[in-house]
């Protein structure tokens, strides 16, 4: 004998029934993550001198201001912008999870930054690039130049030297993140032909037309909701990671 099979109701909650949470749902969870982050830091005791210290909180603060940039971008209509905020909120994230558990992290940090400045001198030195006359003309550009060349040679004998992005997030155990959200953040920062194309013309036409802008600006992708529950996760976790740094305890 079969058994008969057992069946749900025909109004029980199936998977389309299931409650969706909404945009404004999630800019309040942020809102809320950010008003908690500021009251748990509010008190912070730090070593300003303290290298690993300055700068994990320095990280931390620029995922809070990026997040308070998303919330603006996604309230006024703006379904892709929060993914060009969203990325370098990401490589925060990363290098202060990296910062705080490695204490010399942030040699690699200042190796890139070293570097960025001694080609930004040279260039300025040799007279050709016409914007970076005043920068040239400054009192202090003999010096920064002197000293950023320094710097480099000397992280270079350490064997310091700048992390490529993917080697940033391997260290921080988030090659994934790396592999999948990282890079379609990045596509949409540096405008990949296949993603603006679809940003801003409408595919189901025939032929395909600009998007009415007035009516919602650009297809949405979900960027907005994917990136603003991103920057919760950040927001509450980087604060974690600074509150612990600096001997403070978590709820």
């Amino acid at each position: 004998m079969t058994p008969t099979p057992v069946l749900p109701p025909q109004d029980a909650p199936g998977p389309a029934a299931e409650a969706v949470v909404t945009l404004v749902e999630l800019t309040t969870l942020l809102e809320l993550a950010l008003e908690s982050a500021d009251q748990a830091t509010s008190q912070l005791r730090y070593d300003f001198y303290d290298t690993q210290h300055r700068v994990c909180i320095a990280l931390q603060q620029a995922i809070l201001e990026y997040s308070r940039a998303v919330i603006v971008l996604v309230r006024s209509g703006l379904w892709y912008a929060p993914a060009v905020v969203t990325r370098p909120a990401l490589d925060a994230f990363v290098d202060l999870s990296n910062a705080r558990a490695d204490r010399d992290y942030s040699e690699h940090l200042e190796a890139a930054d070293a570097l960025s400045w001694k080609r930004i001198l040279q260039r300025a030195s040799d007279g050709k690039n016409p914007y970076f006359a005043k920068l040239a003309e400054h009192e202090s550009f003999s010096m920064g130049r002197r000293m950023y060349s320094e710097r480099v040679r000397d992280l270079k004998k350490r064997g310091v030297r700048k992390l490529e992005v993917e080697e940033r997030f391997e260290l921080a155990g988030m090659i994934f993140e790396y592999e999948t959200g990282y890079s379609f953040l990045s596509a949409e920062t540096h405008n990949n032909l296949s993603f603006i194309v679809n940003r801003y013309f409408n595919m189901e036409m025939n032929p395909p037309t600009v998007r009415n802008r007035a009516n919602g600006g650009s297809g949405s992708h979900s960027y907005e909701k994917a990136c603003t529950l991103s920057m919760v996760e950040m927001v509450i976790k980087s604060t974690e990671h600074v509150l612990r740094l600096c001997g403070h305890g978590t709820a």
